[in-house]
């Protein structure tokens, strides 16, 4: 998972630069200062003005800015904001971006113990995600130190900073939109303004049922499923949620009324197959 923060991107800049000055640096010519000099002096200063003016804007963003930790304590996963903001619709996510717990919003000095079971290792890093009280989102990178899951084991925080391409499924989770509402922007195709939504949520749809598809695939060849499944069994050997199972096999069947991808066939009630 690629997460674009300001300093990666600064980085990625810095390098267009470098790059750049270091191929312009044998075209260059003597310069005599003209007429123009007095307008080129305006634009420095100007830059120079508005640079001083977003250092400020930093300086200030920085009293609402939340920075969560998590820490591994007697058997329980705490996170806690350290910050000067509020953190909202917070989301921990895998390295993947698949959704294992969403915690209250957490105050500056406030913590949670998550009741989801959080598996902290060296060999599998988690992220949390949030926002601050103007909606911009932040990131934490989370990795336990020890081999196997202790009482105590220190857990490393890295502050991603600023985070601009956040898991769908925290922005989902994060979005104050009914139901309804969400029928109503995906049923209008005379509205310019939900096109993309609407293209974007039958990608997301799509990745998602062929994503399950294959570790449903994967399940069998390795033995852990076999050829006929149901929903239970399917939940427990690919470490799905048994309601996303429920409803994911009875609407890929064939003939199913609602028009979805055929992936599977009812054998009898409650069993399936691939299709």
């Amino acid at each position: 998972m690629i997460i674009f923060t300001p300093r990666r991107i600064a980085g990625f800049a810095g390098i267009l630069v470098v790059v750049a000055a270091v191929y312009s640096v044998p075209h260059v010519v003597a310069w005599n200062p003209g007429p123009r000099a007095g307008f080129w002096v305006l634009v420095v200063t100007a830059s120079a003005a508005l640079w001083y003016g977003w250092l400020t804007y930093l300086l200030l963003r920085r009293s609402q800015t939340p920075v969560l930790v998590a820490s591994f304590e007697d058997g329980r996963t705490v996170i806690r904001n350290f910050g000067a903001g509020a953190a909202l619709n917070v989301t921990c996510v895998t390295d993947t971006g698949s959704t294992i717990a969403r915690t209250p919003d957490l105050a500056p000095n406030a913590s949670h113990n998550v009741n989801a079971a959080i598996r902290w290792t060296v060999t599998e890093s988690r992220y949390l995600f949030y926002q601050d009280v103007i909606g911009r989102w932040h990131g934490t990178k989370c990795l336990g130190q020890g081999i196997t899951n202790a009482a105590n084991i220190p857990v490393a925080n890295v502050f991603l900073g600023r985070v601009f391409n956040p898991p769908s499924d925290a922005r989902r989770a994060a979005l104050a939109r009914s139901a309804v509402e969400h029928w109503v922007q995906l049923n209008r195709p005379w509205d310019p303004r939900n096109w993309f939504r609407r293209i974007a949520y039958r990608v997301r749809k799509r990745r998602a049922e062929t994503r399950i598809l294959k570790l449903i695939r994967a399940a069998i060849a390795d033995g852990r499923l076999g050829s006929s499944f149901s929903p239970n069994e399917v939940a427990t050997a690919i470490e799905l949620d048994k309601v996303v199972a429920d409803r994911f096999l009875p609407n890929h069947v064939v003939g199913n009324a609602g028009g979805e991808r055929a992936l599977f066939i009812q054998e009898w009630s409650g069993r399936y197959r691939l299709k």
